[in-house]
Formats: structure tokens, sequence, C-alpha cells
């Protein structure tokens, strides 16, 4: 989708922001694509967090604390930003280049749990145009 705008097949499509830094690395080329979001507390401004966690049953407690540290250190996740243009939940970390701090996008408050009818968001989609 990112390649298509680029190309002019498309005006528009709704992407994860990161797409279109990593799109442009890979063709190592700037390219004709403008990130936007939607009004403040708009359900377009979600934000999908990746979660992690330590099974009380793991037999590698320790390994595995060790890889939940290291993963949330302020040096991984400031190249996690550098590197894949993901916003970091850690404070002191900057948001990605060219994209506002995240407490700036207006992030709706939205329980993703609420989010399971696939058939009426595509259904939303397609009475608005977008499919």
């Amino acid at each position: 989708m990112v390649e298509a705008i680029d190309q002019g097949v498309v005006d528009l499509g709704l992407t994860n922001h990161y797409y279109v830094a990593e799109v442009s690395e890979n063709l190592g080329r700037e390219i004709n694509v403008g990130i936007s979001f939607f009004n403040n507390q708009d359900p377009g401004n979600l934000l999908n967090v990746s979660a992690l966690g330590i099974l009380q049953t793991s037999e590698k407690q320790e390994a595995s604390l060790k890889l939940l540290s290291y993963l949330l250190s302020k040096p991984t996740q400031e190249r996690f930003v550098t590197e894949t243009y993901e916003y970091s939940l850690l404070d002191g970390v900057v948001a990605p280049v060219g994209l506002p701090p995240l407490d700036q996008l207006g992030i709706p408050n939205v329980r993703l749990g609420q989010l399971t009818d696939v058939a009426k968001t595509q259904e939303l989609l397609i009475t608005s145009g977008l499919l």
C-alpha cells in the first residue's frame, strides 16, 4: 500500500506509520508518502502495544527476566525507535524522527477486547469508501 501511494496508484491508505519509513529505507530513497494522524481521541489513532511477560511455570525465570530487562532498557528502546521507527513507552525516549511525541497523538481510550467484530470494521471501511 505504501509503495502504491508512492507510485500514485492510490491516493491514501490506512497503515502503521513505521511502514512508511521501512518502505523508504528498502527502496533506498525518500518516498512521496506523508504521515497524518486523525483528530484527538479518534479510533484511527489507536495505539497497539506489544506486551512481554514471564510465565510462572517457566523453568528459565532468571534468563527470562534478563531478556525482559534488556528489552525494556532505555538503550534498547532507543534502538527500537531509531531502527524500526516505533514509539517507546519509556519516559525520556523521544519519538521517531519527524513524528509528534506520543502524548500529542490524541490516543483514544479504547479497550482492544472491544474491537473483535471484523465484519463491522470492514463494513465501516467500505461505507466510508476506504475499501
